[in-house]
């Protein structure tokens, strides 16, 4: 069995992630070292057809994302240290 995802980077990251009562994995992604991460890199066990970051605000906003190797992308984002990056995959 493989992880459904993880993050690939050179910055201390904390990742959790369970899936949704409607199939979509939800991850939270923060940096906890005092770099950002920009451009942040998945790796996921099946193809996304649309990444989702959850807004302050409770709504969520599409990223951009493209597929660098197998079943890994890279996202058009930047994670703030201490700052959590909710993430809704389909």
């Amino acid at each position: 069995n493989v992880l459904p995802v993880y993050c690939k980077s050179d910055n201390e990251m904390m990742l959790r992630a369970g899936y949704r009562t409607n199939g979509n994995l939800l991850c939270c992604l923060t940096v906890i070292s005092s770099d950002p991460e920009e451009n942040v890199t998945l790796y996921l066990d099946k193809a996304p057809s649309s990444i989702r970051q959850l807004l302050p605000n409770g709504t969520f906003t599409d990223i951009r994302w493209e597929k660098q190797e197998q079943n890994t992308y890279v996202l058009d984002i930047i994670a703030e240290p201490l700052y959590p990056l909710i993430l809704d995959i389909q």
